[in-house]
């Protein structure tokens, strides 16, 4: 059975038409989460007015505030293997993709936090032609995983000032290091 609570203090922030396309909580812009968020038209009998009643089910309150994840891998088992190493290290993978143009769909609609990016991706172009599009229209840093570290694709992934480069295999440490680092970066370009 499903525990529900009801938030007061989230603020709709309306897209296309009815749809909820986030939350602002003091500030801070927070993606709805599939299956979490239930928003209910419920009007007053005696002023007619219509307040709008968020339903959120429990369990959103833990991800808000860490860290928001997109992972782009297109082989499943390692894609899977990352999120769960992602979850433990307390950050939050919005969702995992297996194509640049899954990628950058996501992108425009999670506006994560950070996306971890492999390079040799399938779809119409690599995880660097993606990468490139969502610096250039997106501003979210990108952080390269791969198994390729030769130096034409180092030189290549290079071009686009990612925020790190990771090789495969890598251990937790290596990965948490890689994702403090370009948080932190993150935070100090964002705060100059």
């Amino acid at each position: 059975m499903v525990e529900l609570i009801k938030y007061t203090k989230f603020l709709p922030i309306r897209g296309n038409g009815d749809k909820i396309n986030g939350f602002i909580v003091p500030g801070i812009i927070y993606p709805t989460i599939q299956n979490y968020c239930i928003a209910t038209n419920l009007q007053d009998p005696h002023s007619g007015i219509i307040t709008q009643v968020f339903t959120v089910l429990k369990g959103l309150e833990e991800i808000v505030g860490k860290p928001r994840i997109l992972v782009v891998e297109d082989e499943a088992i390692i894609s899977r293997d990352i999120v769960m190493i992602l979850e433990s290290m307390q950050y939050h993978p919005v969702c995992a993709v297996r194509t640049a143009d899954d990628a950058i769909t996501k992108a425009r609609e999670h506006a994560p936090d950070l996306i971890l990016m492999d390079i040799h991706i399938r779809g119409t172009m690599d995880g660097v032609g993606a990468a490139r599009i969502i610096r250039d229209e997106l501003h979210i840093p990108v952080i390269f995983v791969t198994s390729f570290g030769d130096e034409a694709t180092i030189t290549r992934a290079k071009e686009i000032n990612p925020h790190g480069y990771v090789l495969k295999p890598f251990s937790d440490c290596e990965l948490k290091s890689a994702l403090d680092s370009a948080l932190s970066q993150k935070m100090d370009e964002n705060s100059a």
